[in-house]
């Protein structure tokens, strides 16, 4: 029995795991103590075998679970199943994602043993190709925050956003037009769960964004 992925449940307070066969939820217990503890409440056989990917659907109580050869959706109120209306009988999904805006669906499908170059959408569709990549989970990243404030005691300013914004880099500019934006090459500090950027203004203004790139 493996595990194949987790999902954290504010809501009802659950950890939810995959696992080959089944789905099971646990209650975090002691959790902020030096004994943490996970207590097994429940668990929900497969409808099909070889669980791999699980996430959640924003905004709603269902998770999209992936097996061998379909995809379902598990609602977590009536813990029942059922096949998912686009992808129910599409085989091999390694990862799957959801947009929290648009609701526009990401995959990956295993077609060169574990992984693929390709990534698939669906409302509205289409294909990426990436030649050269092991693509093996897809998952949409929620732009993170660029906050700003001054500094005490100086002219400078401190930004901050999330520690956890893979995939986003700092960049700066003097004008914002005909795209003269770059990386702004740090250096950063961390503290408190942000990255910490102190500018001193040299120019009478200065731009700043988060901006996605490609690894």
């Amino acid at each position: 029995m493996g595990g194949h992925g987790v999902v954290w449940d504010d809501q009802r307070q659950l950890l939810w795991a995959l696992a080959d066969y089944e789905i099971r939820a646990y209650l975090l217990v002691n959790w902020d103590t030096s004994n943490p503890q996970l207590q097994l409440v429940s668990r929900y056989a497969l409808p099909g075998i070889g669980g791999h990917d699980m996430y959640p659907v924003p905004h709603s109580a269902e998770l999209v679970v992936t097996t061998g050869s379909n995809c379902w959706l598990f609602d977590r109120d009536t813990r029942t199943f059922q096949k998912h209306p686009l992808l129910g009988d599409i085989s091999s999904v390694k990862g799957v994602s959801v947009h929290p805006v648009t609701g526009q669906i990401v995959y990956v499908r295993g077609e060169t043993q574990w992984w693929s170059d390709r990534l698939y959408f669906l409302e509205p569709a289409k294909v990426i190709t990436l030649p050269g990549q092991r693509l093996y989970k897809a998952r949409w990243i929620q732009p993170p925050q660029l906050t700003i404030e001054h500094a005490h005691g100086s002219n400078a300013v401190v930004l901050q956003w999330p520690l956890q914004s893979l995939g986003f880099e700092l960049q700066g500019a003097n004008v914002i037009q005909n795209g003269q934006w770059e990386t702004v090459p740090g250096p950063f500090d961390y503290q408190s769960g942000n990255w910490h950027y102190v500018f001193a203004p040299q120019t009478a203004m200065r731009f700043f964004r988060l901006w996605p790139v490609l690894p």
